[in-house]
């Protein structure tokens, strides 16, 4: 069998699931070698990410210490938006789901307005509101649950709460691409 035969039949046959791991690990050490660069994490919190300037700035970070550092990146959401979540949840759990759809609405205008002043791509917005336009639509949904259950339940505020990171997340991303 042509190596180019076996290369192929052994891709249609599943490995065991310890075989990625062992080669995965040997990938990424044998990238810290060749880096040589210490990893630094850097935590954004909501204010540092309150509005397009805000992000504009966190990037600015980034980049100067992606110079010397590997990074982890790890984002909160903007400034107030887990408040207003829970806010918008727990209105729909009290019977005013009128109100709560108008606060997911101002959120989904916050960011569609962040992300006009942040991305200059035409391609990359479509793909970041295609992703925020499931995540508001999620919190419609979660909205009507509560509404139906006549409270905000663990589960759902749990839901809502993790909202804000996700649509911040793709954003600070966009920036840094």
């Amino acid at each position: 069998m042509s190596s180019e035969m076996a290369n192929l039949h052994s891709a249609s046959v599943p490995r065991p699931f310890a075989d990625h791991l062992v080669e995965q690990r040997r990938a990424h050490s044998h990238l810290h070698r060749s880096v040589h660069r210490p990893l630094r994490v850097m935590k954004f919190g909501g204010t540092s990410l309150g509005d397009a300037l805000c992000i504009r700035q966190v990037a600015e970070i980034v980049q100067e210490n992606a110079r010397e550092h590997e990074l982890v990146i790890v984002v909160s959401a903007m400034a107030g938006v887990t408040n207003k979540l829970i806010e918008a949840g727990t209105r729909a759990g009290s019977n005013n789901l009128a109100l709560a759809q108008r606060i997911v609405e101002e959120l989904r205008e916050q960011h569609a307005s962040a992300m006009a002043e942040l991305i200059d791509s035409e391609q990359e917005r479509n793909q970041i509101k295609s992703t925020m336009n499931g995540l508001f639509e999620s919190c419609q949904v979660w909205c009507k649950e509560a509404a139906s259950a006549g409270e905000l339940t663990a589960r759902v505020k749990d839901s809502v709460s993790s909202l804000g990171e996700r649509l911040s997340a793709p954003l600070v991303a966009a920036v840094l691409r």
